[in-house]
């Protein structure tokens, strides 16, 4: 395979803490590799971690649609490209895999068409496919997309503010030997929650911030 170029996307652990869709954080060192070339049609291959549960048909994998929205959102069309994906993440392991192929097939379309600028129309693109395949939430795209610590504040108007992390903290990442679709699990939710839950709730949330920013460990 002649690479033309290559896009890594990092982990990233979605409803950090009691954030439950409002905070996503980006994993330093582990992630997925893409690799490009131009070819005559369109082709994914797959290897590493859960190859087998990913589809190589380029209409649900979740980088090619990411890829295919962007280059819509802008009016453009992209030529077919062999699509080699190196996996190091696990499928429905709480890693963020659907989000890691969909911001890389979105950076992967703004490279081609030269339009890496662009920003919100790659998170909205890389939206667009996260929708398709686990659900309608940014707690992954906006931290995989901007690394670091980020509240989502409004998911439609893509309303998103980068933590500065100051303290000096290290994750320790478990992966079961389960799989659990997001889809699957939001159905488990109760509808409703008790006034005294969700006040907490923010506490909580507020609390984890504050830790971020002061270095506080122990809170």
């Amino acid at each position: 395979m002649r690479v033309e170029f290559g896009v890594f996307a990092p982990a990233t652990i979605g409803n950090v803490g009691p954030g439950f869709d409002c905070f996503g954080l980006a994993v330093d060192g582990l992630g997925d590799e893409f690799l490009l070339e131009r070819s005559e049609v369109d082709e994914i291959l797959v290897s590493g971690r859960d190859a087998d549960a990913i589809p190589v048909v380029p209409e649900k994998n979740a980088f090619t649609v990411a890829m295919r929205a962007f280059a819509g959102q802008q009016g453009d069309k992209l030529s077919p490209f062999r699509i080699q994906i190196n996996r190091s993440l696990p499928s429905s392991g709480g890693l963020g895999s659907s989000a890691a192929s969909s911001v890389a097939g979105a950076l992967a379309a703004a490279h081609i068409l030269e339009k890496t600028d662009r920003t919100e129309a790659i998170m909205k693109a890389a939206l667009t496919a996260e929708a398709a395949v686990s659900g309608y939430h940014l707690d992954n795209i906006a931290p995989c997309m901007l690394g670091g610590l980020c509240i989502v504040l409004d998911t439609d108007l893509q309303l998103v503010h980068k933590i500065a992390v100051e303290a000096e903290l290290w994750v320790g990442l478990v992966s079961p030997a389960m799989k659990l679709e997001t889809k699957g699990s939001r159905q488990l939710l109760p509808a409703t929650l008790a006034t005294k839950d969700w006040v907490r709730q923010m506490a909580l949330s507020s609390s984890l911030i504050a830790a971020f920013l002061q270095k506080d460990t122990a809170l």
